[in-house]
């Protein structure tokens, strides 16, 4: 019926071009969008050209997607613009169809809520099925299922979810059991001092994700933050566990990292850096565990590492302090150590510490200062003294000797 004409055995309508005047359906049935711009279908009849639909009833009041790439804007909790035609009074349930590309977008800032349902999104009240695109500038998406779910944030800032791409959002909030793979993102994640969660920094935005408990990822930061590696590139940190790592940063004055993987602590050419299970650690304060094992680094000689002994056994080069090591190996390129306070020869450019328990054997040692008392090997030993406090033993130089105590039983000498 068209200004109180009644029209019958009637296939198609066109409302014809736009002319300032809203062209409207009212309908209190389903209606089937073409997936061509301002057509749907009703009761059999394509209308072409509509500007709105108004249902009489919010039951039978359904607006159905098509086979093809259907196009949905939320404009309000009780309005919706699909295909270009606006739609009141509909039912709050719409099914996008089965087309490949279907999208919603809404509001900057708006809120999303996926269940673990494949393609489906709801926000403003309204529920979407058989969607593949969601939009929304800092929108915030909440995973209100009851199972564990996994979010994949690329580089460009888009996240994948329930077989859906959410496009400028700001916000992940899991249930607290969720799974990230932020494995593509350049700059990785930082975490922000709460458990359970980071921020992924990718190259168009920064993406807020709560509320999960395993996150894969190239590189993470954090500040003051006690890391306790678990595997190669694994570690767990603020009740998160993290794979597939290759650096960590931490900014702070106090970061720690324990490791329970059977692995050496490799110091770089780097300060301040060192790699263990296949992770390069940058700014960590405190390191302990793994193999026990701290080894230098080989640059060709053109740099050198400093080992400084300090109360309890503990190792200091640069800021990093190394804790229950019991070997030291260097790599022979001018390295030093610091306050030994008492050592035993072992072999050339080797030597053992005790402090307390504790026994720590050095390799590759150049030079040592702070010395004490040097207890020479079991064998024979030459004993060169080159100045005042000083001497060289075992390619080493000693300075700040106080006494030699002559292990051997042979030919053991002082020059």
């Amino acid at each position: 019926e068209v200004h109180g004409l009644t029209f019958k055995n009637i296939e198609t309508v066109d409302a014809g071009s736009d002319n300032g005047v809203v062209d409207k359906l009212t309908t209190a049935t389903q209606v089937d969008l073409t997936g061509t711009d301002k057509e749907l279908i009703n009761t059999g009849i394509t209308f072409q050209n509509l500007d709105s639909v108004v249902f009489t009833s919010s039951i039978t009041g359904i607006i159905a997607g098509s086979a093809l790439s259907d196009t949905f804007v939320i404009d309000s909790g009780s309005q919706v613009t699909a295909n270009e035609i606006v739609f009141t009074g509909f039912n709050s349930t719409i099914d996008a169809g089965s087309g490949l590309e279907d999208s919603v977008s809404g509001a900057d800032g708006s809120q999303w809520f996926i269940s673990d349902i494949d393609n489906q999104i709801k926000s403003s009240d309204i529920t979407f099925l058989g969607i593949e695109s969601v939009i929304a500038t800092g929108g915030l998406l909440t995973d209100i299922g009851t199972s564990a779910n996994q979010f994949t944030i690329a580089d460009n800032g888009s996240i994948d979810a329930d077989a859906m791409t959410f496009t400028g959002f700001t916000s992940i909030t899991g249930s607290g059991d969720e799974i990230l793979n932020a494995s593509a993102v350049i700059d990785g994640l930082s975490l922000t001092g709460s458990n359970n969660q980071v921020i992924a920094r990718t190259s168009t935005n920064a993406i807020t994700v709560s509320g999960i408990a395993a996150a894969q990822a190239d590189r993470l930061t954090g500040s003051n933050v006690a890391y306790e590696v678990t595997a190669n590139n694994a570690l767990t940190a603020q009740a998160i566990d993290f794979t597939g790592l290759t650096e960590v940063v931490d900014s702070g004055t106090s970061g720690d990292v324990a490791s329970t993987a059977s692995d050496q602590w490799t110091l770089t050419d780097k300060d301040d850096e060192v790699v263990h299970a296949g992770i390069s650690f940058q700014g960590i304060k405190t390191l302990s565990g793994g193999n026990n094992i701290l080894a230098g680094h080989d640059n060709n000689g053109l740099t050198s590492d400093t080992y400084t002994l300090r109360s309890g056994g503990d190792i200091q080069v640069d800021a990093m302090v190394f804790v229950g090591m019991d070997t030291v190996n260097a790599t022979g390129n001018l390295d030093a150590v610091e306050d030994t306070g008492a050592l035993t020869l072992t072999g050339n450019n080797a030597f053992n510490v005790v402090d307390g328990s504790s026994i720590i054997h050095f390799t590759g040692i150049d030079s040592v200062t702070g010395t004490g008392v040097i207890t020479g090997t079991s064998g024979d030993d030459i004993f060169t003294v080159t100045g005042n406090n000083t001497l060289l033993s075992k390619d080493i130089s000693f300075e700040d000797v106080s006494s030699v105590l002559a292990g051997g039983q042979g030919s053991d000498g002082d020059t």
